[in-house]
């Protein structure tokens, strides 16, 4: 079995123990009394109100690097890059490869307004609901 493979089989036995605890229905149920606003990161991107427009990162750790931040604080992190002006913010949300997780994404959502892109391995619809 080569990397990815494992990722994969990784990701689906992951994604099937999630599902087990909350179902995919549970989750849409939430969201759609929750009223949240929409955040376009296309829009986000393409405004005219910046010459420069960075996404800033949540990273703990990668496959490649080993640990960058253990003890990174991710909401904290988050406010700090938008007080500096960041115009959207990418959280790994890979446990295993990068030391990160959904909770991290729902951390850095209830400190920040903006535009959030989720970077994991999506193998499922599940996953972008759950994001």
């Amino acid at each position: 079995m080569n990397f990815l493979e494992g990722i994969l089989v990784r990701k689906k036995l992951e994604v099937e123990n999630r599902r087990r605890e909350t179902s995919e229905a549970a989750i849409e149920g939430k969201l759609s009394v929750a009223n949240l606003p929409k955040r376009s990161l296309r829009d986000a991107l393409s405004g005219a109100s910046q010459a420069v427009r960075i996404i800033a990162e949540i990273k703990r750790a990668s496959p490649s690097a080993g640990t960058i931040a253990s003890q990174l604080d991710a909401p904290r992190l988050a406010s700090r890059y938008a007080e500096a002006g960041a115009t959207a913010i990418s959280v790994l949300t890979d446990g295993p490869g990068f030391s990160g997780s959904i909770a991290d994404l729902r951390a850095v959502r209830t400190a920040v307004g903006l535009p959030l892109l989720a970077k994991d391995f999506f193998i499922e619809r599940y996953q972008l609901v759950e994001a």
